[in-house]
């Protein structure tokens, strides 16, 4: 009972043999020194997975780059980090975890040892794997998604679809939108949050992206389920809370 303290980030795009970004390291270590914590929610696009996009397809350097089984290990390796900070860990799927999804479509046979949650284990590390077509998944008053829409005005739009308090990631981009419904006495707001990888991919060729790091941080009552969000935005690998300053 009483008030729970979450974590809610995404879009790490971990790619095995590359550095984690500097956002995700002191997102982590900050983590880890604020520890422990009730829920800690993965928003999804853990992994970045080029080598499986349709665009790349006829990449060889990417395609010989890539190896699912190291980018796992990776992922494996973090999970057990963050599982001694909390019991209770949610994973969503996002579009780019996704790709392996559609691969093994083409490779079934494959499906025992390369499936998303079973190449991690994830029942094992008793983690809750929420797929797209899942998701919203819902803790309390709020729902968490990968999210669908990376429009303009995405907030807007993914509070109009679900009708209730929504944060999710997918557009890399801080930005909120709030409705007041008079009729339910109720308030009621969707946040985007920024990603913890880099902002230039090589995809993007060089164009500039607008993109923007960072998490969120929970405060929920337990029994009502009513909560505060707080974004954090994370620039350089810096970022302020309660008047500390955080860096690698």
């Amino acid at each position: 009972m009483g008030i729970r303290k979450g974590l809610i980030y995404g879009d790490t795009h971990m790619v095995a043999g590359q550095a984690l970004h500097p956002s995700y390291r002191v997102m982590k270590k900050f983590a880890f020194a604020t520890a422990p914590w009730d829920f800690i929610i993965d928003l999804g696009d853990t992994l970045d997975l080029d080598y499986l996009a349709s665009f790349n397809k006829d990449s060889v350097e990417c395609q010989a780059n890539g190896n699912l089984g190291r980018d796992y290990s990776l992922v494996k390796a973090e999970l057990d980090e963050w599982l001694l900070l909390t019991n209770n860990y949610i994973m969503l799927q996002g579009n780019h975890d996704e790709r392996i999804d559609r691969f093994l479509l083409k490779y079934p046979a494959l499906r025992d040892i390369a499936a998303y949650d079973k190449g991690m284990n994830l029942t094992k590390r008793e983690i809750t794997y929420v797929p797209l077509v899942d998701q919203p998944y819902k803790i309390g008053k709020l729902y968490t998604c990968h999210g669908w829409y990376s429009t303009v005005n995405s907030a807007k739009k993914h509070l109009d679809m679900i009708g209730g308090n929504v944060v999710f990631g997918h557009v890399h981009k801080f930005q909120s939108y709030s409705q007041c419904i008079p009729a339910k006495n109720e308030e009621i707001m969707a946040w985007s949050l920024g990603c913890l990888c880099g902002k230039l991919p090589r995809w993007k060729k060089g164009a500039p992206t607008g993109w923007q790091n960072g998490c969120a941080v929970v405060y929920m009552d337990s029994k009502t389920g009513k909560f505060n969000l707080y974004p954090v935005q994370i620039i350089d690998g810096e970022f302020t809370w309660e008047g500390t300053r955080w860096r690698i």
